[in-house]
């Protein structure tokens, strides 16, 4: 391996582009598409879980100041693996919020947001999916 320092600074920025990216994922748009998406195929439930989780989360958010990219994104996590019920699916979107964490320590958050991230995630998808469990 080369400790040429040319060669990292032009992997540096990759890596920080990459990270930066990888936020997307718990973006609103991103958010969105999902939650339409679902549409297509009449998967309302899965839509009002994924809205309510979102509304819960824009009310934790006026109080807790935390990663809402990661909020949104262990939300979408959360409801999508139980959508597809498929162990492949499962591993991929588990690497993706690993790779979140990753990126937002990485990016140097604080690890009061990520955590206050983690936590609202964990209880906004847990509150909307036991309300609206009795109907399905």
């Amino acid at each position: 391996m080369s400790n040429n320092p040319m060669k990292l600074l032009k992997i540096k920025p990759l890596i920080n582009e990459i990270a930066r990216d990888s936020l997307a994922i718990g973006s609103i748009p991103i958010f969105i598409i999902v939650a339409i998406r679902s549409t297509i195929g009449e998967h309302y439930i899965f839509l009002y879980q994924i809205f309510l989780a979102g509304l819960i989360l824009f009310i934790l958010s006026l109080f807790l100041k935390s990663q809402n990219h990661l909020t949104r994104g262990i939300v979408l996590y959360i409801f999508t693996i139980l959508f597809y019920n498929d162990i492949k699916y499962t591993i991929f979107a588990t690497a993706l919020i690993i790779l979140i964490l990753i990126s937002l320590i990485y990016l140097k958050y604080s690890k009061k947001q990520i955590l206050f991230g983690i936590l609202t995630g964990l209880i906004s998808s847990g509150i909307s999916y036991w309300i609206l469990k009795p109907f399905f």
